[in-house]
This record gives structure tokens, sequence and C-alpha cells, in this order.
């Protein structure tokens, strides 16, 4: 409309306005730089998707915490001063549903532990550390140097042969990795270098509150029991006395009924007294693990 009006004048007066010029390939632009824009932000998200991947699975915890085919390895507890730099787990190894079983220990004596360390900025192998060993079923690492910032922090806890004359059946070449959070783990500005004899109660309150717990569940069994045996004797109660007023054809089958719940309450009877027994074992290993420090010394 505008270029039509120029040259009405430019005709009609002898101007000589001049025509505005067409944009050349506008529309061609346009659509060149919807494209780079689109294509920009496809390639911003899978580069984005490509590092996120790559940090999520270099973290994941798919390593075999076995040591050998009845004993696991597990961590207790991790603590971090992030003043001095130092870092204290203590790590279990054995039947994890069963602390007090020793069928394993044959292997386990014969085992030590070789640790390294990784985190997102990369292998940390300046660290200094002391690895106490308390038994063949605990120990504590001591790391120092950790600087705040790791961000996520791994060990690579390897099982090696001491002697190796010595048949000993365990995983070889099994590397164990657990992992500590920065912003979750707990944080003990006091935390300092400890001697053997502190991790040993720390252990002997680790075993203490694992057998008590089990004393716990054996107690909640006995009390099911009894009072399964008191249900019992009262449906025998009932049973008797329909007994004595039945006819003769149904007192063969309330006399079954009868002797079934008595042959229940024996069962329970046994549930109760081996419960018991069990206590009493439990007991005897918290007042043995309490008073006696068995070590490696």
């Amino acid at each position: 409309m505008y270029n039509s009006i120029i040259t009405f004048f430019n005709e009609t007066f002898g101007t000589h306005f001049k025509h505005k010029r067409k944009k050349k390939y506008s529309a061609r632009t346009h659509y060149l730089r919807l494209v780079g824009t689109f294509l920009g932000v496809i390639a911003s998200l899978f580069i984005y998707a490509r590092l996120s991947t790559k940090t999520t699975v270099a973290y994941q915890n798919n390593s075999n915490p076995a040591v050998t085919s009845t004993s696991k390895m597990q961590k207790i507890s991790t603590k971090y001063n992030p003043k001095s730099g130092l870092m204290v787990s203590q790590f279990y190894i054995g039947n994890p549903k069963k602390v007090g079983d020793v069928s394993d220990d044959s292997n386990l004596t014969n085992l030590k532990y070789s640790v390294k360390y990784k985190s997102v900025k990369g292998d940390y192998k300046h660290l200094k550390t002391r690895l106490i060993r308390i038994n063949d079923h605990y120990f504590a690492l001591e790391t120092h140097n950790v600087e705040p910032g790791f961000l996520v922090f791994r060990y690579d806890i390897t099982p090696k042969k001491i002697n190796k004359t010595l048949s000993t059946s365990y995983n070889a070449h099994n590397t164990i990795n657990f992992y500590v959070n920065e912003k979750d783990v707990k944080k003990a500005p006091a935390l300092l270098p400890a001697s053997k004899d502190m991790y040993r109660v720390d252990y002997t309150s680790f075993v203490v509150h694992k057998y008590q717990h089990a004393i716990n569940e054996l107690s909640k069994d006995i009390n099911s029991a009894k009072k399964a045996k008191k249900a019992d004797k009262k449906l025998i109660e009932k049973l008797q006395t329909k007994l004595e007023a039945a006819v003769p054809s149904d007192q063969e089958d309330l006399q079954s009924q009868i002797d079934e719940t008595k042959t229940d309450i024996h069962e329970q009877n046994q549930l109760i007294s081996q419960s018991k027994h069990k206590i009493k074992r439990y007991e005897e290993r918290i007042s043995n693990v309490q008073d006696n420090n068995v070590d490696d010394d």
C-alpha cells in the first residue's frame, strides 16, 4: 500500500520519493531462527541428561556386601567434623540376622581390609587413614583431611587374606562400596581420634542393642503364646460342657476338637519354653560381651 502511494505521487507530481524496500527472505529468516532455537534447547536438554545420568549412575550402590557366603559387611555409623576434616565410620561383618553367629569365624579371622576413597571431585589418594580392628566382626575407620564440599564420599573396601597359606573361603576381589552424603552425614564438631577401648565400647553397645532387640521379640512371642493358651483353655471348657450334654453321634466330633485344642496348648507351651531358653542365652551373651573385651590383640 505504501509503495503504491509513492508511485502515484512520483508519476503525478514528478516527485522523487523512494520506495520502501521489502525485507527479503523475512519468512525464511524467521523459520531458521525458530529451528535454531529449537535445536539449541534440544541440545541443552541432552547435555543436561547425560551429565545427570553420569552423576547418578556413578553413585548407585550396586556392590555386593557379602564378604563370605554367610557374612556381610554393613556400615553402622558415620560422623564428620567439618572443622578438622575427620570422618569416622564403623563397620560390622557377620550374619546380619544373627549377630552372635560364630560359624564363619575361621574365615573372618584371616581377613583384613584395604580402603580407597572417591568423591564427586575424583579419587582421594592423599587422605590419611587409620583402621582400628576391634575383632573379627567389627572395625572403625578414621579418615583425616576430608575437606568440606566433598558432596558425596565413597568408601571402596576390599577383603584380603592375612596369611595367604591358610585356606580361607571368601569373596576374593570383591570391592564393597559405602556412601556418605555430605548434607545428611551426622556433624560432630567435637569429634576426635579415639582409642581402641573407646571403639570397643561402641561395639559393645551395638551388640547389646541387637541382643536386646532379639529378647524383646521373643518376649512378644511369649506373650502371644500365653494369650493363645488362655483362649484355648476357655474353648476347652465350652467344648467340655457341650460334650457332656451332646448326643452320642456328636460326642466323637467334640472330643476331637478338644484334643486338637489341647495339642495347640502343648505347642504353645513348647514355644514359651524355647523362647525363655533363647532369652536366657541372649542375657548370658550380653553379660559376657559387657564383662569381657574380646578383640584381636
